[in-house]
């Protein structure tokens, strides 16, 4: 396995070594399966020291990209560090990062129309009711609680884990991109009766109607940004 790695530079060395790992993984020097270098020649190849090596390594195990066997070496286990993954993401414009979030919803609402169950109904109804209107609330804050609440059950009801903990972490990171960019005070929360009828939609498994309600729901937002 002869590869041969430039040398880190020095404005921030395990970050950079990280980078550099990752890069050896995704173009395939270092293939799933395979041991990489030894942390003798790595922090020879890359002019760091064995700490700086051993973090780098400690991260990408964390993340599952490699895995550390007492005795044998390191090996890859994946090609694609779903950490980097996520901090590519986060750096995307915030256009970008509220279509992919409304082709999120569009996906859960559509798999939720179709798999709900009549516990599910009614929990979402309670959530709908909680919601309500924003003059319903006192403060503010109560009454984005109870508009992430209503999404986050019609997730649920997907029956798709997966699906659920990646919309999870769109809902909280989408309202932290609004704080940002335009103020949550700002957000032009859609009116109460849009989302009656989309979860009237669901109810009646009528995905049609589900999905052209998410697109009514997140139409303000998108005239507010383009």
């Amino acid at each position: 396995m002869p590869s041969v790695l430039r040398p880190i530079a020095r404005k921030s060395l395990v970050s950079e070594t990280i980078e550099t790992l990752r890069r050896q993984i995704a173009d395939g020097t270092w293939k799933v399966g395979e041991l990489i270098p030894a942390e003798a020649v790595l922090v020879a190849q890359l002019g760091v020291g064995r700490n700086t090596v051993r973090e780098a390594v400690r991260v990408l195990s964390r993340s599952q990209v490699l895995e550390v066997r007492q005795g044998d070496g390191t090996y890859v286990r994946k090609m694609i560090d779903p950490a980097e993954t996520m901090e590519r993401i986060n750096a995307a414009s915030f256009v970008d990062h509220l279509e992919l979030h409304r082709s999120l919803d569009l996906e859960v609402v559509r798999l939720a129309t179709q798999r709900r169950t009549e516990k599910d109904i009614k929990e979402i109804k309670a959530c709908l009711k909680r919601r309500g209107e924003r003059s319903q609330h006192r403060e503010f804050e109560t009454f984005v609680a109870s508009d992430r609440a209503l999404h986050m059950r019609i997730a649920l009801a997907t029956q798709n884990e997966a699906l659920f903990e990646l919309y999870r972490y769109f809902v909280i990171s989408t309202e932290d991109r609004i704080k940002e960019n335009i103020g949550l005070d700002n957000y032009p929360f859609t009116t109460f009766q849009a989302h009656v009828q989309m979860v009237q939609a669901i109810e009646e498994q009528d995905i049609k109607k589900a999905t052209s309600s998410v697109m009514v729901i997140f139409k303000p937002l998108f005239d507010l940004v383009n």
